[in-house]
This record gives C-alpha cells, structure tokens and sequence, in this order.
C-alpha cells in the first residue's frame, strides 16, 4: 500500500511517496516531460501534444543503438530492464465568468424558445371548424407591412366618398346695388331661419344681432350696418365716423349653394370630412342642409342628414351622418409623434370633383403646430406634404405606405407646392367626446335622416 501522496514533486525530485520499486527493477525516471497542454472553451484539457525528445533519448527510436541511450523503449538487450514512460503532470484552466454567462444566456435562451413555441403552437391550423374553439395561444398579428400605391388605392378606394354639400338661406339686397358682406366680400349678407323659422343675422360663424356691409355702387364702396326688424331688414349707411347718414329698407332672396369636397368612414356610416367642407364663412354651419355622398366605385348617392353630427371649427373638421351605409372604414395612425419627414405619404380624394383620385408625396414638415407656435406643449396641428392636392380634396385622407390615416387634407397653397392636412390624433379626440358617441348612437337606432326630427 502506498503512503500520503503528498505534493506533486517538481522536477529532479523522486516520488518518496509512491514507495521504492522492488529491487529487481531499475529506478524510474523521475523527471517529468515538460508538455504544452491545450484546452476547449470550457477549459477542459485536450490530448497533450507529444515532445520531441524525452529525457535520455529517442522516444520514436525502436531501433538497438546501445545501452546508454534511456530512452529506447525496446533495447536489443534482455537483461536489460525496460524503461518506464515518464509521467505527465497538466494543471485544468479554469472557466472564465465570461464563458459561465454566455452559457447561461444561451441556457435561459433555449429554454425560453422551447417554452414559446409549445405554447404558440404555430403547427396546428387556424382554420378551425364551426363551433371548435382553438384552445393554443394565438400568435399576436404582425405589423401591417407597406404597400404599392396600387394597392393603397384598392384598400382605401371603398372608404373614400365624394361630397355634394347644400347651403340654403337668404340674401340681404337692395334695388339697383350689390350688397356684400363685410368679412367675406365675396358673399351676399345672409340670413339663416331657426328652428322656429325666426330670421337671424349671422356674420363670422355666429348669429348677431347687426352685421357690417359695403354698398357697392360705381363710385364707390359705402359701409353700412345692417339689422333686422321682425322680418324686415333695415340697412343704415354711415360715414368713415360711424355716423348714421340715412336708411335703406333691403328685402330677402333665396340663397342657396352646392359644394364639393371629400370625406372618408371612420364607422360604417359616419365620416369625417373638414368643417368648412360642410360650412359657409358667414353663417357657419347654419345653413347646412344636408347633400349627397358618393362612395368611390358606387354610382349610388347616399343622402345625409340635415345637421352635421358634431364639428371641430378650430381643427377644421366635422362628421357628417350617411345612414344605410356599412362601408369599409379606415384604420387611423394617431401617434403622430413618429411621423418622419420623408416618409411616403398619398393624398386620396375628389379634386375638381373627380372622384377616385390619388396623388403620391413625402412628409415635407412635422412642426406646424396651432395658434401658438411658441408653446412646446401644444400638440402638432398640420403636417406639411407634397402630394399634391386641389379644389375638391379638402377632406380627404391622407395616409402612409400602410393605409393608415395620419391626416385630413385640408389646404393647398402655391400650385400644390405647400399642402396642408391635419392630423388624425383630433379625429379620434372628436369621435371619443361622450356627446358625439350619444348622437351617433340615437341616429343609428332610429336609422332617422333628419336631425330635426323631420
């Protein structure tokens, strides 16, 4: 039996811990081969690599070249002893942290792979039969990838509509001259009945009480002021101080105007367009009366209600109601903070009245923003584009490469140069106001087509 083994001996040292070797056989060789030993990642050693000598000779050497050489492993001789393989010490690397995460990182990886495919069963079929519940996980649905221009137009074709809105109310004139508006020079005084068929001044948007005029005569321009007595209007001329110069007794003639521009469904049968789409400068939307909607690819005309259901005259937008409708409506991008400039955008409307028309751009800018630009809080009111739009678009979507509505085109300047759309975030702020949701709900159970009652 063999003693304490003890330390390993360095070199020249004998192994007094192994015991001495019977008398008969000749000493070891004690003297271990310094070997250079290699290790795998994990720092497990490999097969040392063999020296090329060993000590006292020629370890590859079989053949007899005498005694005194050590290292023959088989001498010619048959007395003599045969000599022992010299023992070979290595010392194991030990395993960095490094390689210890690494392999756990990619243990846990493993692990976590195995568990998410047995649970998403991506292998069984979605297509089940009636009445069979798919009882996997169902892998969420990936992001809507981009599309053609041409199939941008196809997807959002069906929620594009063509608007025919009407304005019914009455002018204000007198014998022998024109009498204009003073805020909007273009258009007569107008007068809009109430529910009560009550004539009422409006002026701005808003119903007044007097409303300011010019006289056009050709000498000249008068101002005037214009008021109501029951159903009579009284014109009172003035001078550059205000003072009153005379009167004019005027009379009331039917007014009434049809204009056109787009909309697109946010629910089957509401959709949005812009406020002064459906609104006249002076009498706002007082003198709306309803109109007709068409749906791209569909000869039928819809008839909307007489009122709007709701508008938002500071974001230029409004939602009109088309009952017997259940179109296709279009997903909305309302994170409006990760537009880019740059990225692709197509304008989709009715420009001149054509229906069905699309143009291609880029976002040209992301920083217009509402009536106080300094303000960093105030949220982005306009995105300025390239698709070029026109007379007839104002209310129209405009969308990215993936079909999703990120703004109401609303104003063109400069031959198409500078476009202007608002963004969709004030579209969902406008659908979700508790008011709006009560409308839409009430006209979609009575299936009315007039908000009078009507």
């Amino acid at each position: 039996m063999s003693q304490d083994r003890g330390e390993v001996p360095s070199d020249g040292e004998r192994l007094s811990d192994r015991g001495k070797p019977p008398e008969d056989d000749t000493a070891r060789n004690t003297k271990p081969a310094q070997v250079a030993a290699s290790y795998d990642m994990f720092g497990n050693p490999l097969m040392p690599a063999a020296p090329d000598r060993v000590p006292g000779g020629d370890r590859g050497n079989l053949s007899d070249q005498g005694s005194s050489d050590r290292g023959n492993i088989l001498p010619t001789d048959a007395n003599t002893a045969p000599q022992t393989v010299p023992i070979v010490y290595t010392e194991k690397k030990p395993i960095s942290n490094s390689v210890k995460i690494a392999g756990l990182v990619a243990s846990i990886f493993a692990v976590g792979t195995l568990v998410f495919v047995l649970l998403a069963n991506p292998f069984k079929s979605s297509d089940n039969k009636a009445g069979t519940a798919n009882s996997g996980f169902r892998l969420p649905d990936l992001p809507r990838q981009t599309m053609s221009p041409h199939d941008i137009f196809k997807t959002c074709g069906p929620s594009i509509v063509t608007l025919q809105i009407q304005t019914r109310a009455y002018q204000i004139s007198i014998p022998k001259y024109d009498l204009v508006s003073l805020t909007d020079p273009d258009s007569p005084l107008l007068v809009a009945l109430d529910d009560d068929d009550k004539p009422h001044l409006y002026q701005q948007g808003k119903a007044v009480s007097a409303a300011g005029g010019i006289i056009i005569t050709s000498h000249g321009k008068l101002p005037v002021i214009v008021k109501l007595s029951g159903t009579t209007p009284i014109i009172y001329l003035v001078d550059s101080k205000g003072n009153n110069r005379g009167e004019v007794h005027g009379s009331f003639e039917k007014f009434a105007t049809i204009s056109t521009g787009s909309g697109f469904f946010v629910r089957p049968d509401v959709v949005v367009t812009n406020y002064h789409v459906v609104s006249n400068h002076d009498l706002g939307v007082a003198g709306y009366t309803g109109g007709t909607a068409q749906i791209t690819d569909d000869p039928a005309k819809y008839e909307l209600t007489r009122k709007p259901i709701a508008f938002d005259k500071e974001h230029d937008l409004a939602l009109v109601y088309v009952p017997g409708t259940k179109a296709k409506t279009l997903p909305m991008r309302t994170d409006f903070g990760s537009l880019t400039v740059g990225e692709p955008v197509y304008a989709l409307g009715s420009p001149k009245g054509v229906t069905g028309s699309m143009s291609e751009g880029l976002i040209s800018s992301d920083k217009l923003r509402g009536k106080d630009p300094r303000d960093p809080d105030m949220p982005k009111l306009y995105l300025q584009h390239s698709a070029k739009i026109d007379h007839g678009n104002s209310g129209g979507p405009l969308v990215n490469n993936k079909g999703e509505v990120i703004g109401v085109n609303t104003a063109g300047v400069g031959n198409g140069t500078v476009n202007l759309a608002v963004v969709s975030k004030f579209i969902e702020d406008l659908l979700n106001q508790s008011e709006v949701q009560s409308t839409i709900e009430s006209l979609q159970k009575s299936n009315q087509t007039d908000l009078k009652g009507g």
